[in-house]
């Protein structure tokens, strides 16, 4: 028969590697979960009046009147949750009209959203998702709308 002798540990922390922390007497029962916070990814396809010669400083260059796909395929929440997709379209710092009255910004749950751009200047694109839960991430596209004169079609 095995005899087993009782010890008493006063001091320890036990960590584990799969864990988000370590854990020591007197300390809470669990280590504090971190956030996983979504991944905000978007691109701009212009689809009509591309600039032949972009401006390498912007994701994309286009004449006014253009029409572009936003696309933010590339987001995922890592939890599996759903996600809102919240575009916001500013010249600076100011809202435009380009997604329609009262629809800037522009609130969906399609990972693809279309706009003409006719507000002449740069462009600040900003994509918000937020999970079912709350989190939130962001990302920007800068995109010049010109008048030039080495447009395309």
């Amino acid at each position: 028969m095995t005899r087993w002798k009782r010890i008493s540990i006063t001091s320890a922390t036990i960590c584990l590697a799969a864990s988000a922390g370590c854990w020591s007497p007197g300390g809470p029962a669990e280590p504090a979960a971190r956030p996983n916070p979504p991944l905000a990814a978007a691109s701009i396809e212009v689809l009509t009046n591309q600039v032949v010669t972009p401006d390498p400083n912007f994701a994309a260059t286009c004449q006014t009147g253009a029409i572009v796909r936003l696309n933010a395929t590339g987001s995922f929440d890592p939890t599996g949750r759903g996600l809102q997709y919240r575009w916001l379209d500013t010249v600076e710092g100011v809202p435009t009209p380009d997604f329609g009255p009262g629809y800037n910004p522009y609130e969906t749950r399609s990972v693809v959203a279309g706009v003409v751009l006719a507000t002449l200047g740069p462009h600040v694109i900003e994509l918000t998702v937020t999970a079912s839960d709350g989190r939130k991430a962001r990302t920007t596209l800068q995109v010049l709308v010109t008048t030039c004169g080495s447009c395309g079609g």
